[in-house]
């Protein structure tokens, strides 16, 4: 097999993936869609939620809740809270709002029935880029 067949493959398994993309960047004051390094648009993440601060990062992925992500990458399908908070071991009440807020920021999906909520990832990649802006050298 050659060296272009082998990239053709990684490609193809490429597109085939869900990715979501967590970016860390400074964002005051610019057109996301427009003005977002071309880096971004390389990726071709299925969603790119990007959060402005490293504290905004540190806020919404804290260890707990990437425990959660864990947990969820490794049953690839729904888990009810329950479950979820049994495996973590930590209160349910504590698992769900952490879902929720999780959710709210779209890196999870949840579904709710009448007597149960469920939480999943949806993507089979989840890719963290975090932007530093360089301090201007004094003049």
């Amino acid at each position: 097999m050659s060296s272009n067949d082998n990239d053709k493959e990684h490609n193809a398994k490429d597109q085939d993936q869900r990715v979501l993309q967590l970016w860390v960047i400074p964002t005051d004051n610019i057109d996301q869609e427009t003005t977002l390094p071309s880096r971004e648009r390389a990726v071709n993440p299925d969603k790119t939620i990007v959060l402005n601060t490293p504290d905004a990062f540190q806020k919404v992925v804290t260890p707990q809740r990437m425990e959660i992500l864990n947990v969820l990458v490794e049953s690839a399908q729904p888990v009810d809270i329950k479950t979820l908070s049994r495996v973590v071991d930590r209160g349910t009440e504590t698992v769900c709002n952490d879902v929720k807020l999780l959710s709210s920021h779209g890196v999870i999906e949840v579904t709710e029935t009448d007597d149960m909520m469920t939480s999943y990832l949806p993507y089979d990649t989840v890719r963290v880029d975090v932007d530093f802006p360089l301090a201007s050298s004094p003049a």
